[in-house]
């Protein structure tokens, strides 16, 4: 790697690395670009000390981290401000952040907090009620805040389905007015509606536009409604249903729904003859994921284990966002679905890598 052809914020990133590389145990070059060392994030391995899974990558000319073992993934910029606040100021004022775009510091291809500065930096115009009140992103203009945000997740096929409005709380209002008490005015959101399979709206979640907010997502139902189901509107139930977590991953997956938490099988509530497969977000470090899995492993449950190599940490929306192709996603889904005692062989090496 040649340092004359290095963007100046990657020479100063590189520079801080080895500054603080000191406070990373076995910390070591393995070649041009790629460093690694013990994660101090997780610990790395207890069995064996020796083991390095914490990288430094250059990638597209942004210094990045990665940790092979809790899946902590982050631009440098996010990983000296989480993990290292006492440097953070003197690091910012280092790489001239008054000088650059904030958007330069951070992934490349997408980042969120990028996006959401923007958004908040953005005069929300002065419009009339009728028009900010609910509308489909489509009909926003291109350099609309939610809609440049849902173009950044690569949603863009979604635009006529999702909507925007100006004021979560006036939206609210019209399906659970008790709910809508707790909410503060003219709040803005990315508005996803949950229909049933009927086509009739029985819930909507919001996706903030603030990154002050406290609740990046808020999901309302009806009042008598009790189930968080995303997508029962196009699934086909003679077919198998993927059910994810997250109603932005079901969007790229064919025939798939959307929990809004952990607890999948809760769908079974709903769709009590469906043909599920749970695919839940390939955290094998997270202890509520783990016994949700595993009680469905027990229940005779179809399930998605992700490859134990650790290739595949991130959530289906990040593995888009970072050029995976939709039909590759659902390929991989394909391939790694599993039952009965191959469903056990798997999962006990998923959740010990």
């Amino acid at each position: 790697m040649s340092l004359t052809k290095l963007k100046p914020k990657l020479h100063i990133d590189l520079a801080w690395m080895q500054r603080l590389s000191s406070a990373h145990s076995l910390f070591k070059k393995n070649r041009d670009g790629e460093w690694c060392c013990r994660c101090n994030i997780c610990g790395d391995s207890q069995k064996n000390k020796t083991r390095t899974r914490f990288y430094f990558l250059v990638k597209a000319q942004s210094l990045m981290v990665y940790c092979h073992n809790c899946g902590y993934s982050h631009t440098f910029y996010t990983y000296v401000k989480d993990q290292f606040p006492e440097y953070f100021d003197e690091y910012k004022k280092e790489t001239l952040f008054g000088h650059f775009k904030e958007s330069e510091y951070k992934d490349t291809s997408f980042n969120e907090e990028s996006i959401l500065t923007e958004i908040n930096e953005t005069k929300r115009p002065e419009l009339e009620p009728k028009d900010y009140q609910l509308c489909k992103i489509s009909d926003l203009t291109q350099n609309h805040p939610a809609r440049k945000y849902l173009t950044g997740r690569k949603l863009d096929f979604k635009f006529n389905e999702l909507l925007y409005t100006d004021n979560f709380k006036y939206v609210v209002n019209q399906i659970n007015p008790e709910r809508a008490l707790k909410l503060a005015d003219n709040e803005p959101r990315i508005v996803i509606p949950f229909l049933d399979q009927n086509g009739k709206l029985f819930g909507v979640q919001g996706r903030s536009l603030s990154h002050k907010s406290s609740l990046r997502y808020i999901t309302i139902m009806k009042e008598g409604c009790i189930d968080k189901v995303y997508g029962m509107n196009t699934m086909d139930v003679s077919k198998d249903i993927y059910v994810v977590e997250g109603p932005f991953d079901s969007m790229f997956i064919d025939n798939a729904c959307a929990t809004c938490d952990a607890s999948l099988t809760k769908i079974e509530r709903s769709i009590p003859n469906g043909n599920f497969v749970y695919v839940w977000d390939n955290q094998s470090r997270n202890k509520d994921v783990v016994k949700y899995m595993d009680r469905a492993i027990n229940e005779g449950k179809r399930l998605v284990i992700w490859p134990s190599d650790g290739s595949l940490k991130q959530d289906i929306n990040d593995l888009i966002i970072n050029g995976m192709s939709k039909d590759k996603i659902n390929q991989i889904l394909l391939d790694n679905t599993y039952s009965g005692l191959t469903l056990k062989m798997k999962f006990s090496q998923w959740k010990n890598v």
